[in-house]
């Protein structure tokens, strides 16, 4: 066999494997009833230290018993955090026990002797001296809620637009409904649109040896031109995640990798969630000069992340007056929707 051609095949097959591989790499679990024990341990925390100040903690699940996590004083992003004091941890599961202690740092690479915690049956038992210049008592008891999106469920009012309601994807090209009632990524509606409001429900998979961008990616396409993010960005902040591509303008919320959210209101993966979206397009006088850019607000699990936000200029080679289509984006990862309707303006 000549030299070339049994390189070309080596190339080929060490391709195939790499492509295999990338496929196969993160466990990724869509029910609860499969995610493992390490699901049952992450999630929000909420409760008091010293019996008196609120506090809260996402605990993030990184896969084989580890986590990392996130302390806020006042309450969780979006319900109550005073958008200032967070405190940062490590820990593992043992036993059935999952002891937790602080970082800080530089790339949190020092040891916080100052914080320590435990969970056991959903309840996290724990102290942080750092409270000491507020609190005589620094211990904190916190327990495991589920959030839910104030706008889950929202029906339709009268004049909407139904595009998905579980039973077909007559108003999507290119789709499929999987798990019964739910609809898969890569859909692409067959109407476009020019002004409206858009409610929309997603779930992103649970990935805990995932990192970074590959943690439950896709997005929602408005006028198949700007991205609004989905990933599972639950418990990202500019610390823990400084040195991750897209970790700040592309976690949940994000549009364009270019405009961050006011706030990380990501839940944790395999939460349903929400995005109610008010869109509109530039507005041009009639010589075809842009007289009002194209703006857009977007309320992610029922709180504002964008307030009529300018977006980006679009391309020189796009006429930004048609109006587009909607696009969920199929990025590989097991995302899915539900409840999708527009409400078109007069």
């Amino acid at each position: 066999m000549p030299q070339w051609l049994t390189l070309c095949l080596v190339f080929i097959a060490f391709s195939a494997t790499s492509l295999l591989a990338a496929e196969d790499r993160y466990p990724t679990f869509t029910s609860i009833e499969e995610a493992g024990a390490d699901f049952l341990v992450q999630g929000e925390y909420v409760g008091l230290a010293g019996g008196v100040l609120p506090i809260a903690v996402q605990v993030i699940a990184l896969g084989e018993e580890e986590f990392e996590g996130v302390m806020f004083q006042g309450g969780l992003p979006g319900a109550g955090w005073d958008g200032k004091q967070r405190q940062y941890f490590q820990g593992k599961t043992t036993d059935g026990k999952t002891e937790f202690f602080g970082k800080y740092g530089y790339k949190l690479a020092e040891k916080n002797e100052y914080w320590q915690a435990i969970i056991e049956n959903r309840v996290m038992r724990g102290s942080d001296q750092s409270l000491r210049n507020q609190l005589n008592d620094v211990s904190f008891v916190l327990h495991k809620v589920q959030r839910e999106s104030p706008t889950l469920g929202d029906q339709p009012p009268e004049g909407a637009t139904v595009l998905f309601d579980g039973t077909n994807t007559e108003a999507w090209g290119d789709a499929k409904i999987v798990e019964h009632d739910l609809l898969d990524r890569g859909a692409k509606t067959r109407q476009s649109f020019q002004d409206y409001q858009l409610h929309l429900e997603f779930r992103t998979p649970f990935m805990p040896t995932a990192r970074g961008m590959h943690r439950g990616n896709s997005g929602i396409f408005i006028r198949n031109k700007y991205e609004i993010q989905i990933v599972d960005s639950f418990g990202w902040t500019i610390i823990n995640r400084r040195f991750e591509r897209n970790s700040w303008v592309g976690r949940c919320g994000g549009i364009e990798e270019i405009l961050p959210p006011d706030v990380n209101l990501t839940y944790p993966p395999l939460s349903w969630q929400t995005y109610d979206v008010d869109y509109s397009m530039p507005r041009h006088d009639k010589t075809g000069q842009q007289i009002s850019p194209p703006m857009m607000s977007v309320r992610l699990n029922g709180v504002l992340i964008h307030n009529r936000r300018v977006l980006p200029p679009e391309s020189e080679v796009r006429d930004d007056r048609e109006p587009g289509p909607l696009y969920l984006q199929d990025h590989h990862d097991q995302v899915v929707f539900r409840n999708i309707w527009v409400v078109e303006a007069q």
